[in-house]
């Protein structure tokens, strides 16, 4: 058990795990809306979280295949994972103090309600792309590795 926590790609699972479960105990009744066309969805930000878990854990197995074989830059990989766990805090704590902004319920009589938050959006959408860019070179970084040290 002790090897389990230093082990830094353990951390991936440890934080997204910690982040699932506080979303669902404090954060449990929060949902988030989205008007596409002529479609309301309302999803739970539980449900984002364990997609979000399932991004994780696609790099965690890349981790485990380079750690077993005893391949991959340890630069690299402590990299991999702080930028990960600093973009899930980033986007868990950015949820959580949007400015003000309702959870869900916009006011589409006016198209202009989603100006307000305009930069706020702006943010949030970089952190998640920049996350989900980092999760992709990793997976990449890992074929490549595995392929070249054959």
């Amino acid at each position: 058990m002790k090897t389990f926590f230093l082990r830094i790609e353990n951390w991936l699972l440890i934080i997204t795990a910690v982040l699932l479960a506080i979303e669902k105990i404090f954060f449990s009744t929060a949902v988030f809306d989205l008007h596409l066309h002529d479609t309301y969805f309302v999803i739970s930000n539980f449900h984002i979280g364990i997609v979000i878990f399932a991004i994780v854990l696609i790099p965690y197995l890349c981790h485990l295949l380079l750690r077993l074989g005893h391949k991959g830059h340890k630069k690299i990989l402590v990299t991999h994972v702080t930028a990960t766990i600093i973009l899930l805090l980033f986007l868990f704590i950015a949820v959580r103090l949007n400015g003000g902004a309702p959870n869900h319920y916009y006011d589409f009589s006016s198209w202009e309600s989603f100006q307000q938050f305009n930069e706020f959006n702006y943010y949030l959408a970089a952190a998640f792309l920049a996350f989900m860019i980092i999760q992709l070179l990793f997976v990449f970084y890992t074929i490549v590795v595995l392929i070249a040290k054959r």
